[in-house]
């Protein structure tokens, strides 16, 4: 089906981005508010998952917020037993995060939700088609000429070579 007019496009979109929602980004937040994450505190476990030893800075930095704010969630995440701030090697005054094993067992079991969401999402497309929407998501990405550094989610994975905002910006 070609959609070329904008009734059935929009529709086909909405229908798209419902079934994304509902089929991987839904049982994510779940699984999140489950370890008692809002949006802003599971990116930044993520972050702190993904970059083992960072420092606050680079947490606010990758999340696009201020170093105040940053340290609010550190704070939240500390208080929950996620996260352990550790003295930085050569420098007392900066602290360096890991998570603990809670933590880390909270952003592993997050993360395989969503993979195996997306995973039941994939199945039923070929390779062929796979690489089709992809393709698709990337135009829509770019179509309207805004910079897609505005578009991204701040989840942590800023600069990451499989980042389509990374790809996008090249």
């Amino acid at each position: 089906m070609i959609l070329v007019d904008k009734e059935s496009f929009l529709r086909c979109l909405k229908l798209f981005c419902r079934k994304v929602d509902r089929s991987v980004l839904q049982p994510a937040a779940e699984a999140a508010s489950e370890w008692g994450l809002p949006e802003a505190q599971l990116a930044a476990l993520r972050f702190v998952h993904r970059n083992r030893g960072c420092l606050l800075g680079e947490v606010a930095s990758a999340l696009g917020i201020s170093a105040p704010a940053a340290t609010r969630l550190i704070d939240r995440l500390e208080e929950k037993g996620l996260v352990i701030r550790g003295l930085k090697k050569g420098d007392r005054r900066a602290f360096s995060l890991t998570l603990s094993p809670k933590g880390e067992q909270a952003a592993v079991s997050i993360e395989a939700i969503e993979g195996q969401a997306v995973e039941r999402l994939l199945r039923s497309l070929s390779e062929e088609e796979r690489e089709l929407v992809g393709r698709a998501m990337e135009l829509v990405i770019a179509a309207d000429g805004a910079l897609p550094e505005s578009l991204c989610l701040h989840c942590g994975d800023a600069h990451n070579a499989g980042c389509i905002i990374e790809r996008l910006t090249e």
